[in-house]
């Protein structure tokens, strides 16, 4: 290797690193992240890879036991349980940067990897404490492997004659041991392994087509798809043998599932915008001509996508996340071939007008909208790579509560206080137990949770029941899933019961801690809560329709109590007269006569247009206390209220631009 290109792979890794490891205790674990720590202990304590109520927690044990060793060597704690995730993305960088460099041509493989070490997918999954990153590093290992068994690098030595048993014998075994470190560490790589005949079902295509085959070649490579489909029947035998229950529940999750042919390309084009579909799109013809390295890095790609469509349709994006350096790889290919175009033409800039002007034109708008798609990415989405390292709970992985700090203000209350959940593993970690589970979060045939086995409720009656026995109650969990149950009309009651009654409401974007006291049990507090929302003329809606009538934006920042950017809400420079209205409801809110310039990067007000449209409770979300701004129709999250404002109020609304619509004030006719 050239010592630039050295210098390039070593600047790469660097900042694949700092994208991974900075700040990765700023978030709490999310389910699966909290699953695997538990498993981690217990196997420490144990020697059994189980969870504390012991059952068996088969998937995943490689990282599971990756982890323990990481708790053994530094101390438990949620950073070091990502870390091992970290490296992982940090070596797939260097793997992308060689092999595709290797198949494609050197500015391939670079634009690959830089973009696999700034994307925001990446970059998430690289910052989570579960499998995903070693499944992902293992699988781009066993394309190699399987690339060197059944090519060996005769292409690039220009025979067409079959290689020695010992030059296949090194890659067979890599083969085989690297699938069954694949399987240890997700059972869903047996999907993964359909890239192998799906390869060679593409060279067969492809030599009967662009060339003029040997009798050799296509025997040997039918002989390969004959071993690769007992390989594979194999590998699902030994995956049902060893884990015949969640082979049942995949089958079981599968019946009944609508056909989604379109769901992964929608997720790509939602996520990452409807450039980098289209460069992949073209990359991917491109790779057509690539002879078969172009082939290999297409069927690893979409043959996995394709199982997990229409053979499996258990449609999850982390479930084909593995395959993401080889869509990066054909997305990079354009992007080479652009960049190629503009050096030359920067290097011959003396005679840029003489040739090739449409060639440079569309080099020039590939890496215009290339450029675009990245910056995006990477700093300006809502999920971008930027917010994701600074700590946002809203990834693409998935939105993560903040249950380590709602666990924070239930622990000072001691051990005789009864704990009711909607996430018992999550409690199970950051509080050491979980009493029951909340209502509705069990399907109907289930009484405890299935590996947890904690028990639930059938009924409200038999919730308030429960309630009524303890002397004190927290009920703790995620609001999204309190939120999806509210959405019944059982669970409305319930939900607005629990609120009005609470001894002590937490709330934060994403979490809800409420406990509970029997003493404060009263019949006519929720009344009065009814009465309260009739007289306001409070504005109720289902998420879905909220959804439906606000930008993505919007309903997070409203809905959700998320935050925009400081200096990127469309309101925080504006002079305009006017009136700034609730975007959910249109209650008048904000006079621009009240408004000023508060140097924070929001929206500022002294106060309220109209006071009663206004309303403010206490916040003590991310360890802070503050005092949350509502709008009081329909309880849209509009921002924080300070006392460090102008007199005479000395009131500072600090308000989400988002959470706004600027009505302008009619010019006076003369």
């Amino acid at each position: 290797m050239r010592l630039s290109n050295l210098i390039q792979l070593i600047g790469l890794l660097l900042l694949a690193a700092a994208l991974r490891l900075y700040g990765l205790e700023a978030l709490s674990f999310y389910y699966d992240e909290a699953e695997n720590a538990l498993v981690a202990r217990t196997y420490l304590e144990t020697g059994q890879f189980q969870l504390p109520s012991g059952h068996p927690a088969p998937n995943g044990l490689l990282y599971k036991w990756i982890t323990a060793k990481f708790f053994q060597w530094f101390g438990e704690s949620e950073q070091i349980s990502r870390i091992p995730s970290a490296l992982f993305g940090i070596l797939t960088t260097g793997l992308i940067f060689y092999w595709g460099g290797r198949w494609f041509g050197a500015g391939a493989g670079k634009w690959a990897a830089f973009l696999f070490a700034v994307w925001p997918w990446s970059v998430t999954w690289g910052r989570i404490g579960r499998f995903y990153g070693l499944q992902q590093f293992l699988f781009f290992l066993l394309v190699i492997a399987a690339w060197k068994l059944l090519e060996n690098n005769k292409i690039d030595r220009g025979s067409d004659e079959g290689v020695g048993l010992k030059s296949k014998l090194f890659p067979l075994i890599a083969v085989l041991v690297l699938t069954t470190l694949s399987l240890l560490t997700s059972l869903t790589t047996v999907h993964a392994l359909s890239f192998i005949p799906a390869y060679l079902l593409l060279k067969l295509v492809h030599c009967r087509v662009a060339i003029s085959p040997t009798t050799h070649e296509t025997r040997q490579t039918l002989q390969y798809l004959g071993a690769c489909l007992i390989l594979f029947a194999a590998s699902f035998a030994a995956l049902y043998a060893f884990a015949p229950g969640m082979i049942r529940m995949v089958l079981a999750n599968t019946q009944g599932m609508v056909l989604q042919p379109l769901y992964y390309p929608l997720f790509f084009r939602e996520n990452f915008g409807l450039a980098f579909v289209l460069f992949a799109c073209v990359g991917t013809l491109m790779a057509l001509f690539r002879s078969r390295s172009g082939l290999m890095v297409i069927a690893a790609m979409i043959a996995p996508i394709l199982v997990h469509t229409f053979a499996i349709p258990y449609y999850r994006d982390r479930f084909i996340y593995y395959v993401f350096p080889f869509l990066l790889l054909l997305a990079s290919l354009p992007l080479s071939w652009a960049s190629s175009v503009a050096f030359r033409a920067w290097r011959s800039r003396d005679q840029f007008f003489q040739s090739d002007l449409f060639r440079k034109a569309i080099a020039g708008l590939v890496l215009l909208a290339f450029a675009r798609s990245i910056v995006h990415n990477t700093y300006s989405a809502p999920r971008s790579s930027a917010a994701i390292v600074r700590g946002s709970p809203y990834t693409l992985a998935r939105e993560v509560a903040d249950f380590r700090g709602a666990s924070q203000k239930v622990l000072p209350l001691g051990d005789n206080v009864r704990v009711v959940t909607t996430d018992a593993v999550l409690s199970s970690y950051y509080l050491g137990r979980c009493d029951r589970l909340y209502p509705f979060i069990l399907p109907a045939n289930q009484e405890a949770h299935y590996n947890m086995k904690t028990p639930g409720f059938r009924t409200t009656e038999e919730f308030f029941d429960y309630l009524a026995l303890a002397e004190e109650t927290v009920i703790i969990g995620t609001r999204r899933k309190f939120e999806v149950i509210a959405g019944t009309d059982e669970g409305a009651d319930l939900w607005k019961r629990l609120r009005a009654e609470a001894a002590n409401l937490w709330e934060g974007p994403l979490d809800v801690a409420i406990r509970w006291r029997e003493a404060n049990f009263s019949s006519t507090t929720a009344q009065q809560q009814d009465r309260r929302d009739t007289m306001t003329g409070k504005i109720e809606k289902t998420e879905e329709e909220w959804r439906a009538q606000l930008s993505d934006e919007q309903f997070e920042v409203t809905r959700k109590k998320g935050t925009e950017h400081a200096f990127t809400g469309k309101y925080h420079d504006s002079k305009e007269q006017g009136m700034y209205k609730c975007i959910c409801c249109g209650a008048d809110l904000f006079s621009s006569d009240t408004k000023f310039d508060s140097g924070t990067g929001w929206p500022s007000y002294s106060a309220p247009a109209v006071e009663d449209n206004v309303a403010a409770i206490e916040d003590n979300s991310h360890f802070m206390s503050r005092t949350e701004v509502l709008c009081a129709k329909c309880d849209a999250h509009l921002g924080h209220v300070f006392p460090d404002g102008p007199e005479p109020t000395g009131q500072r609304y600090c308000i989400n631009s988002a959470s706004l619509d600027f009505e302008p004030k009619e010019k006076e006719t003369e």
